[in-house]
Parts: C-alpha cells; sequence; structure tokens
C-alpha cells in the first residue's frame, strides 16, 4: 500500500567507496535527518544481509534491536554486502500489533533509512540495480503531521547532497510522493513498471522531482543546465560535473502536478 512520504535518495552505477561510508550514510541520515524530522516515538531496529547468506548462512542473525551500525558492520564483514536498513515503526502502534496482529497497518512503518549494493547476475558481466541509499518517512509521523515540509527539508537535502558526493552518486532526488513503504524503487520505476535490474543510473534518470540529481552525462543529454532555465534552478554544482536541480518552492509539499509534468518533459532525453 502506498502512503504520503517524503523521500530523499541517491544513486550510483557502481560500488566504488568501502562499506564503511555507506554506512556512516545511514547512520547519518538517521541521527541528522529523521530524529530532526519526526513527532512521534519510535521504535527502531536494524537489518544486514550479504550475499552468501541464502547459501552459506542460512541461519545467520538478520536483524538487532535499535540503530545498531556494529551489527550492521558485523554482518557485511562476513561476505560482500547486499543490504542494511535502520527502519523505525511507531512504537504505539508496534505494541499494538503485539497484542493482535489484526491491528497492523503499513502506516506504522514511520521511517526507512535504507541501501542496496549491486548485485551480480549471471546474464550481465558487470553488477546491475547500482548502489541505492534510501530515506523515507512517513509524512503523517512528522511533526505538524507532515502538512508543511519546508521546516524539515533542509535537514534532508544537506544529507542527499552529502551523500552523493560521498557515493559518487549520478542520479537522485527528494520528493513529497505518494510511495510504498519500504521499497528502493523510485517512484518513477513504480510508475512505469521499470525493472531495478536494468537500471542505468550512470546515463539516464532515476528519479525526479522537488530536487534532482543530473549526472554529467544525463546533463549532457537534456541539452545542459540552460535546458531547465525558468523551470528549475541549480542548488548544487558536484565536482564530478553532476548537478543539483530545484523546482522554485521552499516546500517540495508544494510542487504540483503540473510541475512534475513539465520536468518530465525537461527530462525526457535522459529518462529510461
Amino acid at each position: 500500500m502506498a502512503e504520503p512520504m517524503l523521500i530523499g535518495a541517491v544513486a550510483a552505477q557502481d560500488s566504488t567507496v568501502a562499506a564503511a561510508v555507506v554506512l556512516e550514510t545511514l547512520r547519518r541520515g538517521v541521527e541528522d535527518v529523521v530524529a530532526h524530522s519526526m513527532g512521534i516515538e519510535l521504535t527502531w531496529s536494524s537489518t544486514a544481509s550479504t550475499v552468501r547468506d541464502d547459501l552459506d548462512h542460512p541461519s545467520a542473525p538478520m536483524g538487532a534491536d535499535g540503530v545498531d551500525p556494529d551489527f550492521v558492520a558485523t554482518r557485511w564483514s562476513e561476505g560482500p554486502p547486499e543490504a542494511g536498513a535502520f527502519s523505525a515503526r511507531s512504537t504505539v502502534m508496534q505494541a499494538a500489533v503485539r497484542e493482535d496482529f489484526r491491528r497492523y497497518d503499513p502506516r506504522m512503518e514511520a521511517a526507512w533509512v535504507a541501501c542496496t549494493f549491486p548485485t551480480t547476475v549471471a546474464w550481465s558481466a558487470t553488477p546491475v540495480g547500482g548502489m541505492i541509499v534510501t530515506l523515507t518517512m512517513q509524512r503523517w509521523a512528522m511533526y505538524g503531521g507532515g502538512a508543511r515540509l519546508d521546516w524539515a527539508v533542509g535537514a534532508l537535502e544537506r544529507w542527499v547532497h552529502d551523500a552523493s558526493e560521498a557515493l559518487g552518486a549520478t542520479a537522485g532526488f527528494i520528493t513529497a510522493a505518494t510511495h510504498p513503504v519500504r521499497l528502493a524503487e523510485s517512484p518513477w520505476e513504480c510508475a512505469n513498471r521499470l525493472s531495478p535490474s536494468r537500471r542505468d543510473v550512470a546515463n539516464q534518470v532515476w528519479g525526479f522531482g522537488w530536487s534532482t540529481l543530473l549526472g554529467p552525462r544525463q546533463l549532457e543529454a537534456v541539452g545542459g543546465p540552460g535546458a531547465v532555465e525558468g523551470l528549475a534552478e541549480v542548488s548544487l554544482p558536484l565536482r564530478d560535473g553532476g548537478t543539483w536541480i530545484r523546482l522554485p518552492y521552499e516546500d517540495p509539499a508544494d510542487v504540483t502536478d503540473r510541475d512534475l509534468d513539465a520536468l518530465q518533459r525537461r527530462l525526457a532525453p535522459a529518462l529510461p
């Protein structure tokens, strides 16, 4: 079930940084963004997996209580990392579900700071799927019920900018959108039923919204920074030639479907 979310995410085609850098990015997302934004009591848990889990470690523990970077680091040291997450549930709603599982409501999954690493598959000479780092927050659980987001988005924007530099990302976005809980696909992928295994974030736009990261090849494909002039403004040039652009609103919740349609048309040459 899709829920109204505030989402920030970045993607790189290859995993060229140490797992410790990825883990630190997730930890900062929890401390700098989620802790700053959520207005309800949260119960956190940590999960981590490696590509060897199914075959070599069928009974390895996949999760731990709380935000536990040491647990994630230890799990990732046991084999090539596959995925990891710090996830937060509404404490009140979780207690209700423990009393009666029929009370489960997907809105209890209040926040999710997660990553997936590129996957090795038989049909491709290079890993597929990309290095994906995502932070999602259910708007209902944010201060003020998420009715306004201008007070919160600064922390998220700083985090995605830092994450894009740290991971060498060539695609990314911040958006206020309805999106399935705990799903690493971008809203664009969901809407168009695009397979994550076919991602090409080095050359194509992965997702877009209030703020959008265009890597050097995407920027070239759409005609350079001038192609979005009058529609979006450059918010941060990156040292590798990529650029974050932003629609002219202080609040992502103010972006309209018409704005997104216009942005989609400008980005069409770089969209999959």
